[in-house]
């Protein structure tokens, strides 16, 4: 059965490009279906085109899609200032790629230039979205152009409220008072590191699984993805 989230874009042989596709489809599932993350990014479980890719294109889904989700107020926020008119809320495919695309322009080590390319790319080659893909470059490349601005004068805290849920704030300045609660949200943006611990017969290879994973070698023989 054909995966109802991947559609023609597909068919592009654009290095990249299948990488980011997933991305949006696990952003999708996630935003529109209630999935949970954790599952969509289980290697063995998720969606087949995670599945199928290789693990350093799966740690760059991962990381696209929990960038996303982590600094979500603050993409929401950015894309109110570069956007001349709100996107229909039907083209649910033009949003979802231009949230992992912003992710990466503001908060991924990332060349803009490669965002946006296979960003528009992706919107150009599916139906669902190839209407809009002028509007996506447009907003895009603005995007890029004023990235250093947009967010800049902002507290962590502020940056932190607005990626926080207005159920969850509520809730926490209820319990734990504004002040403990600003400081929960502001740790809850900072991304934990992953490491994988080798077998005692593999540790000699620490290199060689670090070029893999998409990792760094440590010097305990374990690899930080």
């Amino acid at each position: 059965m054909k995966d109802p989230d991947q559609k023609s874009g597909h068919k592009s042989g654009k290095p990249g490009l299948l990488t980011r596709q997933t991305a949006t489809t696990i952003i999708t599932r996630v935003l529109d279906d209630g999935r949970g993350l954790d599952g969509l990014l289980d290697s063995r479980h998720g969606p087949a085109p995670y599945r199928e890719l290789s693990p350093a294109d799966q740690n760059l889904v991962r990381a696209i899609a929990t960038t996303v989700f982590r600094h979500r107020g603050e993409i929401d926020f950015a894309f109110a200032k570069v956007m001349d008119r709100k996107p229909p809320k039907r083209a649910k495919h033009l949003i979802h790629t231009l949230y992992g695309a912003a992710a990466q322009i503001l908060f991924m080590d990332i060349p803009d230039s490669a965002a946006v390319d296979l960003a528009v790319t992706a919107l150009r080659t599916d139906e669902r979205s190839s209407r809009f893909a002028g509007f996506g470059n447009a907003v895009l490349r603005r995007l890029s152009k004023e990235k250093e601005t947009l967010l800049s004068h902002l507290s962590q805290t502020e940056k932190a409220r607005l990626n926080t849920p207005g159920w969850m704030w509520k809730r926490l300045r209820r319990d734990f008072g504004k002040e403990q609660a600003a400081s929960i949200v502001t740790q809850h943006m900072l991304e934990p590191v992953l490491d994988v611990t080798l077998a005692s017969s593999e540790k000699s290879k620490s290199g060689d699984w670090a070029q893999t994973l998409g990792g760094i070698a440590l010097p305990t023989g374990s690899i930080r993805t």
